[in-house]
């Protein structure tokens, strides 16, 4: 029976959409063989790779967002989660980041933070950038904290990371969506691509924190096209989202919303090329 592997690109709140998608290989009862991710894709990663499923990263996720059907009472209930993102936009010490990493992860992975690669119950290999080489730098082994930090190190956003003597950013910026480390260690490769769509039209300037990010989406974008034009992997889910910022966690709903054609289309290919394994997958 052939295994998927499964490569999680970043994209911020965008990269959201990899929960829905895991969903998919719940609802076929198949783990991928292995999981590649970049930036919130490593995040993503990482939680379900450690045993959580798809449902309960979503549980997780409304509990400390304010969604779009939350009513006074719901948003009163997560005020302390909501005091807690608070918290997390506080910049570093230093100024080296507009937003305290540490924060924002240990509220969005919770104890999953603390765990190592090797506490996986699915391999998980996350990508970096060495700032000063402009190397890949791979992580699968040790603890998970130093390697997912440094995977989601947009600089600018967050301050970069110092480990085994390399300064350490975003992985995007070397790997948007690492499909290509699962080649040989899978025999289907499934890829989602949470970039953004080209915004013909718009003229207005964007601001400080839309100017970085914006950057970096042109830039991922386009090496990834690069990529495709070489070899793409068996199945791409690519929403192509619209008015989604990299930090709006306002519009989960809408990552949800917006990629529901695209998550159907690979449901549909992992049903008919990943038959189910007895029931559903069960945590």
């Amino acid at each position: 029976m052939p295994e998927m592997g499964l490569a999680l690109g970043g994209g911020g709140v965008r990269g959201l959409v990899h929960i829905r998608v895991l969903a998919e290989f719940d609802r076929v009862g198949r783990r991928p063989c292995a999981i590649a991710g970049t930036s919130m894709g490593a995040i993503m990663g990482a939680m379900y790779a450690s045993g959580m499923s798809a449902a309960e990263m979503e549980e997780h996720v409304r509990e400390h967002v304010v969604m779009d059907d939350d009513r006074l009472s719901d948003i009163l209930h997560k005020r302390r989660h909501l005091l807690k993102w608070a918290g997390a936009f506080v910049p570093e010490l230093r100024g080296r980041g507009l937003v305290h990493a540490d924060r924002l992860l240990e509220m969005v992975m919770g104890e999953v933070l603390d765990s190592s690669f090797e506490d996986l119950e699915v391999p998980l290999t996350v990508v970096a950038t060495d700032y000063w080489t402009g190397e890949q730098v791979l992580f699968d082994t040790g603890p998970l904290k130093p390697a997912v930090k440094a995977s989601m190190s947009v600089p600018g956003v967050f301050p970069p990371v110092e480990r085994q003597g390399r300064v350490l950013v975003d992985g995007g910026i070397v790997n948007q969506v690492p499909f290509d480390l699962l080649a040989d260690r899978c025999e289907r490769v499934a890829a989602v691509d949470a970039g953004p769509a080209p915004r013909p039209g718009k003229s207005e300037p964007p601001g400080a924190l839309d100017a970085v990010a914006g950057a970096f989406d042109i830039v991922q974008n386009r090496m990834l096209e690069l990529k495709l034009e070489r070899a793409g992997p068996d199945v791409l889910v690519r929403p192509r989202f619209k008015d989604i910022g990299l930090m709006d966690f306002s519009k989960v709903d809408d990552v949800f919303e917006q990629s529901a054609g695209e998550v159907a289309r690979l449901g549909e290919y992992l049903q008919a090329n990943l038959p189910e394994e007895g029931t559903a997958a069960q945590r």
